[in-house]
């Protein structure tokens, strides 16, 4: 399973901890957190990937859960309320083939921004300027609403090889700065 921890300003004591992640997968990868962010009301976010057909998703969620069969790697986010006692929303963020979530930020709105790449030409996409992959991988960006109910966009990023987006950040005006590493 993946985790996430709140250690005191000193390092010395755990102010808050708890593990995320189903059962069954790839072994050895069944859920890896690849980005943690905090948003203006101190809301917790964690991003990463599971193979876990069974990952604990919530109702309401943007995709909460998978429509196939299978443990590929796909993505996840998580958002816990800011007294870290409980999940505001929990989905995957997958299509039928490897996707992996890299990077995350959170406006003051507390639109979750997310990116990684993705194998799947089923990828989610909402109101994109790259809808089809054009090489063996390509990055994604995402914006999710506050509820985690839908996407409010989500696009490819890539070209003729491979390609990867591995952080993301968000201004005040939500303007997007996303880092980009080619593989090939």
């Amino acid at each position: 399973d993946a985790f996430v921890a709140e250690l005191s300003s000193t390092g010395q004591g755990l102010l808050f901890g708890t593990y995320i992640g189903g059962s069954g997968g790839t072994p050895g990868l069944e859920e890896c957190g690849n980005a943690v962010a905090v948003d203006v009301s101190g809301n917790l976010y964690v991003a990463g990937v599971t193979s876990s057909i069974n990952f604990p998703t919530t109702a309401g969620a943007y995709q909460a859960s998978l429509s196939y069969g299978g443990a590929e790697d796909h993505g996840f986010v998580w958002k816990i309320n800011s007294s870290k006692t409980q999940i505001v929303y929990s989905t995957y963020l997958a299509g039928m083939n490897m996707d992996m979530v890299n990077g995350l930020a959170v406006d003051p709105p507390g639109n979750a921004y997310l990116v990684g790449s993705t194998t799947s030409t089923d990828f989610p996409m909402v109101r994109s300027f790259q809808s089809a992959i054009t090489g063996l991988t390509n990055a994604f960006l995402l914006k999710l609403n506050p509820t985690g109910s839908s996407l409010i966009f989500g696009s490819l990023l890539g070209g003729s090889n491979s390609d990867t987006a591995t952080g993301v950040a968000v201004d005040s005006k939500q303007n997007i700065d996303r880092k980009s590493t080619r593989l090939n």
